[in-house]
């Protein structure tokens, strides 16, 4: 059912709910009917379970084969050796996958544990797992979602759905109708399974739980038995090109003996020992051997192999397929270039408030008038905050907002602005007027007005532009030249904000038609989610490697190419996930090897791709911190 493409009261009428939910009587009916609301982990294998699994490798097989015959012929210790080995390199698989086991239970954690639902007519707090489809829950700033839902009211609502999209912003939510195609990072109606709210509130109906929602159809997916690894392979031919040879030779031996007059049973004996000489019993343990220091290797730099020959399987890899928001990038957003009557870059990436501000290379007082200004303007028109935790930086409310204040703390005017200013009113942001206005008044500077928001709606409020420490009139040519400036900010996946400001008078009525005229421009700054600076020699290695990577994310068009573009992936075209769409089978083999980013997917999407380059021969390696 496409819910994002229906109207609110079809949904409810659908979903057999209403506006006060459902009957605890009827909600239990449907979680057993249905199932409980939860993600079916990959099955957990038991530790006996795990131990039998090092015997079933083909050379194993003809190790044990080896041992039986030599204990027949008499050969007893041959026979013990060979199971001693047997048996050691089965301990060693067990110890290195039975820890990685451990490891990964301990790292599964994606659902809600409770959640705020309507039952009876009446909100109560139960556990996520018996939340059904139908039930009305509540949402605020800070919950995880717990099902997937269509939203039915809502404040200033945003949700982070990077770890299911790669969308790297919080994505506005809102309640028109959308089309029956729209793409699922387009379903701004809808919330989903396992995304965080990061502002606001809204009242949603469950319109899917469990393995229906799009997390766990991405489960599912996951789910499926995967390829044998060409370590495994490549051993179990080696192993059956050997029994074979040795069969057949043994057998030879066998008959040329007996036809030259040696008793049968000598005849036997000698080719039996033929045979038994003939397998390498010493392989199997060389190979777990290499394999588990290789894994030790790997768990030294955090990464967990669940499977001995993974190892050798992440040596052959030809590509690399990798998630972008959270793993080229940092995941946080950072304010990368200030526009006044000059450009002016910010170092840096991430929260962490160090960097230098850079004009033309070279580094320049933060505090300057013009950035001075536009970096007051930001932090005042600011909800946000910054905060360091056991070591760590991070930001308390939107993102974007966040990289205002971490540029304001660089710049070392963040503590003594705060400290001298005190809000007055607020004028938060909303999608009609696209910008947010306050009015502070300010030690030494008296009664200021400051607004935020899309270029296009900042300057309509202007009359005035900072100009090299003067101010002057605001011209035609000077507002063009501004929103040229914006576009080509935005064409390099820049999020572009405006900033303007003027002074009060203390008497100056508090009306929003008032304080939003006669405004001061002050420039624009470009933000966006930086790649981190260890991806581009990563990928510069990979490269040498023979290695080559791929970028597959869920977010837009441009931000994919500038990403690319700037750590030098792919020849800058670009495949989004409608294209796909539109391709068979035969189609997307002849692109799969010349395009390499791809942009608006979808998990489905996703295994489409790694399916088509195994098609063409490759090793394909996926790695990133969403699904």
């Amino acid at each position: 059912m496409k819910w994002h493409s229906i109207s609110t009261r079809e949904v409810l009428s659908d979903l057999k709910s209403g506006e006060k939910g459902l009957s605890s009587d009827d909600a239990a009916s449907r979680l057993n009917e249905y199932g409980a609301n939860q993600l079916q982990s990959p099955s957990k294998p038991s530790p006996l379970r795990i131990f039998l699994e090092q015997f079933k490798g083909y050379m194993v097989l003809v190790l044990v084969f080896a041992a039986l015959i030599s204990y027949i012929a008499g050969e007893s210790t041959n026979a013990y050796v060979i199971l001693a080995i047997v048996v050691l390199v089965a301990i060693i698989g067990f110890v290195q996958e039975y820890k990685a086991e451990r490891a990964m239970e301990a790292l599964r954690e994606m659902v809600a544990p409770e959640a705020d639902v309507m039952r009876d007519g009446s909100m109560s707090t139960i556990p996520a797992a018996e939340l059904v489809a139908g039930d009305l829950i509540y949402l605020e700033a800070g919950d995880k979602v717990p099902a997937d839902g269509r939203i039915l009211e809502k404040t200033a609502f945003e949700v982070i759905e990077a770890s299911l999209t790669g969308e790297s912003l919080p994505i506005k939510k809102g309640l028109d109708l959308l089309p029956e195609e729209a793409a699922l990072a387009d379903r701004k109606n809808m919330v989903f399974m396992g995304t965080i709210v990061s502002y606001g509130n809204c009242r949603a109906v469950v319109t899917a739980t469990g393995l229906a929602t799009e997390l766990g159809k991405i489960s599912g997916m996951i789910r499926h038995s995967s390829a044998a690894p060409p370590l495994k392979i490549k051993l179990e031919q080696l192993a059956k090109r050997q029994a074979i040879l040795v069969f057949a030779i043994s057998i030879i031996v066998f008959i040329l003996d007996a036809s030259r007059g040696s008793p049968i049973m000598d005849s036997l004996i000698t080719a039996i020992a033929l045979a038994v000489a003939g397998v390498p019993e010493a392989l199997p343990f060389i190979v777990t051997l290499a394999l588990a220091f290789g894994t030790q290797a790997m768990a030294r730099k955090n990464a967990i192999i669940r499977r001995l020959p993974a190892v050798e399987t992440l040596g052959s890899t030809t590509v690399i397929c990798t998630d972008k928001t959270g793993t080229l990038t940092t995941g946080e957003m950072t304010l990368r270039e200030i526009h006044t009557f000059r450009t002016v870059d910010v170092e840096g990436s991430g929260y962490t408030p160090e960097g230098s501000f850079l004009d033309k290379g070279k580094i320049i007082d933060p505090q300057a008038e013009d950035l001075a200004s536009l970096l007051q303007i930001g932090t005042l028109c600011n909800n946000a905050d910054i905060e360091q935790s056991n070591g760590v930086w991070r930001i308390v409310g939107d993102p974007t907002e966040g990289a205002i204040i971490v540029a304001a703390r660089k710049a070392g005017i963040l503590e003594k602005l705060r400290k001298s200013s005190s809000k007055v009113v607020e004028f938060p942001f909303d999608s009609d007027r696209r910008r947010m206005t306050v009015v502070d008044d300010i030690h030494g500077q008296g009664r200021v007005a400051s607004m935020k928001g899309a270029p296009e709606a900042v300057l309509s409020c202007c009359s005035r532009i900072a100009d090299g420490g003067a101010v002057r009139h605001l011209t035609e040519e000077d507002r063009k030249a501004m929103l040229e400036k914006a576009d080509h900010m935005a064409s390099r996946a820049l999020r572009v904000l405006g900033f303007a400001s003027r002074p009060m008078s203390l008497d100056e009525p508090l009306f929003i038609s008032e304080i939003e005229s006669d405004l001061i421009f002050f420039g624009l700054a470009g933000m966006m989610d930086p790649p981190r600076k260890e991806v581009m020699e990563a990928i510069s290695l990979s490269k040498e490697a023979g290695i080559r990577t791929v970028m597959i994310t869920g977010d837009h068009r441009l931000t994919a190419r500038a990403i690319g573009a700037e750590l030098e992936i792919g020849n800058g075209e670009v495949l989004e996930g409608a294209d796909l769409e539109k391709m068979d089978e035969r189609d997307l083999l002849e692109r799969i090897e010349s395009v390499s980013i791809y942009a608006r997917v979808t998990a489905e999407h996703k295994v489409r791709l790694v399916e088509a380059l195994k098609k063409k021969g490759n090793i394909v390696a996926m790695t990133g911190d969403g699904v």
